[in-house]
């Protein structure tokens, strides 16, 4: 016959377990979706990245461009 000390440690030793089963079960489920998830935000961050170079380097040129107006170059 077990204690009802025993029987608590049991308790706790078993739902221990079972919360681990089911972090196990969700982790392997959803792994693989969160690392694709990652991944695609990485590209579009990448991509952003780059327009936001284009960007600058046009906004760079158009400055130029006004210089050049604004002394006279393009008469």
């Amino acid at each position: 016959m077990m204690t009802p000390e025993h029987q608590h440690l049991a308790t706790l030793v078993y739902a221990k377990a079972l919360r681990k089963q089911i972090e196990e079960r969700v982790e392997a489920k959803y792994l693989k979706r969160i690392e694709h998830l990652v991944g695609a935000n990485n590209e579009l961050m990448y991509e952003l990245e780059q327009r936001e170079l284009e960007l600058v380097t046009i906004e760079s040129e158009l400055v130029t461009v006004e210089k050049d107006v604004m002394e006279g170059e393009y008469e």
